[in-house]
């Protein structure tokens, strides 16, 4: 069986699972509900492999790829996959973590820390990715929570910004955002300066890239809200788009759905200024705070 260390977390590794299983029994031609009467499971396990809902037993797998007819090297993929899931705990699962992230967010944590390229449009705020803890703890302020669930939501956020500065293979970040985030005042603005040139410094980094959408380039195609993409180098893992809102978050992985924001994104970054342009902007609203 291949080495489970190489195969990525375990979140990454339920969504290829799912992906799998899923193109496996569609190429067989098998319906979910054929596969439960002939294996003689429920229709709720069956629903739990295809989700990737928490952790898969190899030995299922491997009845199921021996069901589809799935080769061996194949199986074997697929079985060690399963055996991370059960083996190995993605960080964000933990209790202490768990007790202030909201419900599926966890699972989106551990997508964007295995993800090779990680796409954003912010229409109020900077991005998690980019802000300073001084930024963070501003805008936890105002959620008043507890100042102990504070703390552990910054040390989440930052947590995160590891990805991008990780030794091996960090990601890349492409970031759009609206120019109400340069100009909106948070905390002051000794604290928005030091944040808006944090954001230009960070924007000179070879794996980030970073537009401002001006106001006097009047509609824009992501008016109707903030989103993130990622995208794998598993190019059988399509971009996943995920979606906060008011006390939820939506993950969306339907093939067509991501292909509007895709489309969506094309057009967004034709519309904001370049990469440039938008440092300029940075330094010069840093300098009228």
């Amino acid at each position: 069986m291949a080495g489970t260390s190489d195969l990525g977390s375990p979140t990454l590794c339920r969504l290829k699972l799912r992906l799998e299983l899923r193109a496996l029994r569609e190429e067989a031609g098998l319906t979910s509900s054929d596969v439960a009467k002939t294996v003689r499971w429920s229709a709720a396990k069956m629903t739990r492999l295809e989700t990737g809902d928490g952790w898969v037993q190899p030995t299922d797998v491997e009845a199921l790829c021996r069901l589809y007819g799935a080769s061996a090297e194949k199986t074997e993929l697929l079985a060690s996959y399963a055996l991370v899931t059960k083996t190995h705990k993605d960080e964000w699962k933990s209790k202490e973590y768990q007790q202030v992230i909201l419900p599926g967010f966890s699972a989106w944590l551990g997508l964007e820390n295995a993800a090779a390229h990680v796409r954003t449009y912010e229409s109020e705020y900077v991005p998690g990715l980019l802000q300073t803890e001084s930024y963070m703890r501003e805008l936890l302020r105002h959620t008043r929570r507890p100042q102990e669930e504070i703390d552990r939501q910054v040390e989440i956020r930052l947590k995160r910004q590891a990805v991008l500065t990780r030794e091996i293979d960090p990601a890349r970040l492409s970031v759009v955002v609206n120019e109400a985030v340069l100009r909106r005042v948070l905390g002051g603005s000794e604290l928005m300066r030091e944040q808006l040139n944090h954001l230009a410094n960070r924007a000179t980094a070879a794996n980030v890239k970073l537009q401002v959408v001006p106001f006097r380039s009047g509609f824009h195609p992501a008016m109707t809200g903030s989103f993130t993409m990622l995208s794998f180098e598993d190019a059988k893992v399509g971009p996943i788009v995920h979606i906060e809102a008011l006390g939820s978050a939506t993950v969306i992985d339907d093939r067509e759905r991501v292909r509007g924001y895709e489309d969506t994104w094309a057009d967004l970054i034709g519309t904001a200024a370049s990469h440039d342009r938008s440092i300029r902007m940075l330094k010069q609203a840093a300098k009228e705070m």
